[in-house]
């Protein structure tokens, strides 16, 4: 889900005029050594998939990718970091080699975009993800590193996710997603530790398709394509999921989840949405 344009057209004022000062600053970014961490549950079979920063010549999995104020559009330049998987990864119990689930796709980038217009800097995520449960139902958490920067003065953001749900044949009849938060929601769009922008997919009325049969849910900013304020100077932002599928069938989600100042008078520019991962130059992959 790229971000792709955005119009200024705040009045100048005392707030305008401090995220003036703000939007030309260089802000430094840092993600925790964790880039991804995944934690499967089924029966009483467990496992967790972990893609570090560092990358682990001992695994199998691509190393994450680095990149430094490289200019992926004109005028738009990113750092940060991008990692994706081209292979099937399977997540299984190491002690009863139980296959929990299977990732068709696994992917993330984190970090920020500058503007050479002096535009405020944007910060965040954009994450995508398709999976198979294994032969039991499985619970599954998914969440980012923790993406740290400089304090960004009353933050504005904006987190849309969408989610995909599809009997499997050979499954059961129908498939069935649940919410693994305590509300039953599946997705947080997470700010200065445990403060929640946003929590979406809402599950806590088992989100069900019939036999042979896919649907997909979405939740977005209102109005659309809106930024809103966080409520906070923020330094670090994170995107946590937590959901429950049916055995073999399939679940998918992708989404972004990002921050910038508040908005100062500008023309209206082309911002890049950190989805759009096409952009980015591939190094090693396996």
């Amino acid at each position: 889900m790229s971000i792709l344009t955005q119009s200024r057209s705040v009045a100048l004022g005392a707030v305008a005029a401090a995220m003036l000062a703000n939007a030309g600053a260089a802000h430094a970014v840092s993600i925790t050594s964790n880039y991804l961490t995944v934690t499967a549950t089924s029966g009483g079979n467990t496992a967790t998939l972990i893609v570090p920063l560092t990358d682990n010549l001992l695994d199998s999995l691509p190393e994450v990718d680095a990149f430094n104020n490289i200019e992926v559009l004109p005028g738009q330049f990113f750092t940060g970091w991008d990692w994706r998987n081209g292979l099937n990864i399977e997540v299984r119990d190491p002690n009863t080699n139980v296959l929990l689930l299977t990732f068709l796709s696994l992917g993330t980038t984190a970090g920020r975009v500058d503007f050479d217009d002096n535009s405020p800097s944007r910060f965040g995520f954009d994450f995508d993800f398709s999976l198979v449960a294994g032969a039991g139902d499985v619970s599954v958490q998914v969440e980012t590193g923790v993406l740290s920067f400089d304090p960004v003065l009353q933050s504005l953001g904006r987190s849309d996710v969408g989610a995909t749900l599809t009997d499997s044949s050979g499954s059961a009849p129908g498939a069935t997603a649940t919410g693994g938060f305590a509300n039953g929601m599946s997705f947080r769009a997470l700010y200065d530790g445990t403060s929640i922008f946003r929590e979406y997919l809402d599950f806590s009325v088992p989100f069900a398709v019939g036999e042979d049969q896919s649907d997909s849910r979405a939740d977005n900013m209102i109005p659309a394509g809106s930024f809103q304020p966080v409520g906070s100077d923020v330094t670090s932002l994170q995107v946590q999921y937590s959901f429950n599928v049916s055995a073999n069938d399939q679940f998918s989600s992708n989404g972004t989840w990002v921050i910038q100042p508040a908005a100062i008078p500008a023309p209206s520019v082309s911002l890049l949405g950190l989805a759009t991962l096409g952009l980015l130059p591939s190094r090693r992959r396996r």
